[in-house]
């Protein structure tokens, strides 16, 4: 949810008077996202427990954790800047991707991450990084999905700017 606004800023950056409304959504996104997470770590429930438990054991917890915060913060940073005033384009571009970066990892911890124990329970089962469906395929996939996703609402707002300019 948050790739879907910086996106859009690339997407129009010719037209910088949407960059203020698409940073707000930006940092808004960003906030739900905190907010969504705190609650899920702070919960009751099992996977709040397991990552609980995962900071208090493991050095890799907290190495996810730090990487995840940063990169948060970053995009916080660069939403509100951009919100401030019009941004280059190679500011918004580098925006894009820390966002990209911070989707993708959220999708791999979540996704990919809840394959450790299955993958190394009481028997070793070493993972391997293939480079089909369940591996880069899937990665790159990711980003192809976010640019088509960003090309559906570019053209989408188009049609509608257009239909509502023309009656």
């Amino acid at each position: 949810m948050q790739v879907l606004p910086t996106l859009l800023a690339l997407g129009t950056r010719r037209e910088p008077v949407y960059q203020r409304e698409l940073a707000m959504w930006f940092i808004g996104s960003l906030m739900l996202l905190a907010v969504c997470t705190g609650f899920w770590i702070a919960g009751d429930t099992i996977s709040g427990q397991a990552i609980r438990q995962q900071l208090t054991i493991g050095s890799l917890g907290w190495w996810s954790a730090i990487g995840v915060i940063t990169l948060w913060i970053v995009s916080v940073a660069m939403g509100g800047l951009m919100a401030k005033q019009a941004r280059s384009v190679a500011f918004i571009t580098v925006m894009a991707f820390i966002s990209m970066g911070l989707a993708w990892v959220l999708r791999w911890l979540m996704l990919m991450g809840s394959q450790y124990i299955p993958k190394y329970n009481i028997i070793t089962n070493p993972y391997q990084f293939p480079l089909g469906n369940d591996g880069l395929l899937a990665i790159v996939g990711t980003f192809g999905l976010w640019i088509a996703l960003t090309i559906i609402f570019r053209e989408s707002i188009r049609w509608v700017v257009r239909r509502v300019q023309h009656g």
